[in-house]
């Protein structure tokens, strides 16, 4: 392993395992220590996965004794981050769980995010994150959280806050060009989905051993 260079982009998959092992601890320590040096909340998969990890942790290990959640305010923080830095997550994602939430939040325009106006190596991150993580939300009572969560972030919106904007210009600005070792990561992936919108002359390219 190669943790600095990441040749095979394991930091798009690793936050899957630690949720699915209920290693929420190692999530949080992780994203804690390599933030700095990493920017792992400019990642779809972290953005999300950290916000679940402390979700999760915040229940006591007791899991969800009849249906009770425990409010966690820093869970519903980074939750609110994700979805503002990455609005475009949220349709699909349901989607692919089945699940239907109010009309007031699927539609509302700031959810309705065409793949047009994301840059290409970005839509390639939310499509592995929903493609490998969708399972991981669709516990009813993290359902209940995202739509609560969904609301308050349509809320900022409304209001035109600040953050609102600035996380609309960095998604323009940043995400240019695919680095090679997402490609590796899609084409040795069971992802079937997500390899097929890879370009072809790209899977040729890095189709190698």
């Amino acid at each position: 392993l190669e943790p600095d260079n990441d040749p095979l982009c394991v930091l798009l998959m690793i936050d899957y395992f630690a949720l699915r092992a209920a290693e929420y601890k190692f999530i949080l320590r992780m994203c804690e220590e390599w933030e700095p040096h990493r920017n792992l909340s400019q990642l779809p998969n972290f953005a999300f996965s950290l916000s679940l990890a402390l979700f999760h942790d915040a229940q006591d290990d007791k899991g969800f004794d009849d249906g009770v959640i425990v409010p966690c305010s820093e869970a519903d923080h980074k939750l609110q981050d994700a979805l503002i830095m990455f609005p475009s997550v949220l349709v699909p994602l349901l989607d692919k769980c089945g699940v239907v939430m109010p009309p007031a939040i699927v539609k509302h325009s700031f959810f309705q995010c065409p793949e047009s106006r994301n840059p290409d190596a970005l839509n390639l991150l939310v499509k592995l994150f929903i493609e490998r993580n969708f399972s991981l939300w669709k516990v009813p009572e993290v359902l209940t959280w995202l739509e609560i969560n969904c609301n308050k972030v349509i809320e900022r919106v409304n209001a035109n806050e600040a953050l609102v904007a600035q996380r609309t210009k960095q998604r323009q600005s940043r995400y240019r060009g695919t680095p090679r070792n997402i490609y590796r990561h899609i084409i040795i992936s069971d992802l079937d989905q997500v390899k097929a919108t890879l370009p072809k002359v790209n899977y040729l390219c890095y189709n190698i051993g």
